[in-house]
């Protein structure tokens, strides 16, 4: 080290994360130091965690999104009463128009039951013509496809295995039509001729008939009958329902109103989630504040000397601070490499723990593997705030370095 110390210019600036680097070596008789790469450790532990435990929470929230809304309808429009369907060619045609409109069809929904050999399973019951694709269950048929031929019907897998139906069968289909005095049952049989499995609840709720079925046997006031529409975005409602026009007597609905409060939930999941394990990071925050702080105190002669060199105040805050910065920025680096690293693989890894310990995490879900999905902006949320809160705890130690009396030190 020099005679002494220029407080000027960038030599004052290298000069002081030379000696910040020099009071950050690890060395056996300075236990401060060693506290501050623990504090690094503990830092880098604690941004890794968090990034794994929101990736595994965004991979789930996009397989439920997939799940669901690749296969409920997006939105739908029902017309007031049967005379307003006699133009809705035109109107489907106009909404296919639409920007984020995939595609626009004649649909028909019901409440009902399926039954087979004694066993009954309530359903909702989807219309759909059989020229018409919905991309998640068209993407994971197993076996056979909505039949062209009257009265045919597809359904979930574990569905039909626990009614113990084949392609083929023969199956009741039970709706109920209102009158003046209640309600009376419409009850038609369906050939089964095809399978779906999406890996969620809908396999066990959701059938599909020909809607041509719906019109040739009067079903349609067993339900409710209007114009569904496929979107290329779910999530881009607002936009999509602003530019739709139709008669102000239409009804219209979108997958919000049924599922909106599961994917708030999940959303506000994430959240707290978020802000419960941020609080490891704050505590290896506090770790770096008390590291800190006993290498000041283990300083304090070299700080008395320093000053008696001519080193100023700004000088000795400049090297604890940067000292402060640097280990901030090892444990962050350290954790974003360690977390990217663990989050890119965690279907692997528990995979081998799974084999090792000779159990299965995701017994009893619909999901064979641990999904996981990065997402930069929590990449930079992390980064952001915990290096921000990193600066902040470091100005204390640094201030109280600074303001050190150099004769009571030596003395």
């Amino acid at each position: 080290m020099t005679a002494t110390v220029q407080d000027s210019g960038l030599v004052v600036h290298s000069n002081a994360l030379w000696m910040s680097l020099r009071y950050l070596r690890l060395n056996s008789l300075q236990y401060g130091s060693f506290i501050s790469w623990v504090s690094i450790v503990g830092l880098g532990l604690g941004v890794a965690v968090l990034i794994v435990v929101l990736s595994v929470m965004n991979g789930f929230d996009e397989e439920l999104s997939k799940r669901i809304l690749g296969s409920v309808p997006h939105v739908v429009l029902v017309p007031k009463d049967a005379a307003a369907r006699s133009g809705w060619d035109s109107t489907i045609d106009s909404l296919e128009q639409l920007p984020g409109v995939h595609s626009a069809f004649r649909f028909f929904q019901a409440d009902g039951m399926v039954s087979r050999n004694g066993g009954v399973n309530p359903v909702v019951i989807h219309g759909v013509p059989t020229d018409q694709e919905i991309p998640l269950i068209t993407s994971n048929m197993l076996r056979g496809s909505l039949s062209k031929n009257p009265y045919s019907l597809i359904m979930g897998a574990p569905l039909a295995a626990y009614l113990g139906l084949q392609l083929g069968d023969s199956i009741a289909l039970v709706l109920t039509a209102p009158t003046h005095y209640g309600v009376r049952p419409e009850i038609r049989r369906f050939g089964l001729t095809g399978l779906f499995e999406i890996g969620a609840e809908l396999d066990y709720s959701m059938v599909m008939i020909n809607f041509q079925d719906v019109e040739g046997s009067n079903l349609e006031e067993t339900g409710e009958s209007g114009i569904r529409l496929v979107l290329d975005d779910p999530n881009a409602l607002e936009e999509i329902r602003n530019g739709i026009t139709v008669p102000g007597d239409w009804k219209i609905r979108d997958w919000s109103d049924e599922y909106g409060e599961l994917f708030n939930a999940v959303h506000l999941e994430k959240r707290m989630m978020f802000l419960l394990l941020f609080l490891i990071v704050t505590v290896a925050i506090f770790n770096i504040v008390a590291s800190q702080t006993m290498v000041v105190n283990e300083k304090r002669a070299d700080i008395a000397i320093l000053r008696t060199m001519g080193a100023s105040s700004g000088y000795i805050l400049r090297v604890f601070l940067l000292q402060g910065i640097v280990i901030s920025i090892i444990g962050i680096v350290f954790g974003l490499l360690l977390g990217v690293g663990l989050a890119l693989n965690i279907s692997d890894i528990v995979e081998f723990f799974e084999k090792l310990a000779g159990i299965r995490m995701l017994e009893g879900t619909y999901f064979e593997t641990l999904p996981s999905r990065l997402e930069t902006a929590d990449l930079f949320t992390i980064t952001a705030i915990a290096f921000f809160l990193c600066v902040v705890s470091a100005i204390g130690p640094a201030r109280r370095a600074a303001q050190l009396n150099p004769v009571e030190s030596l003395g």
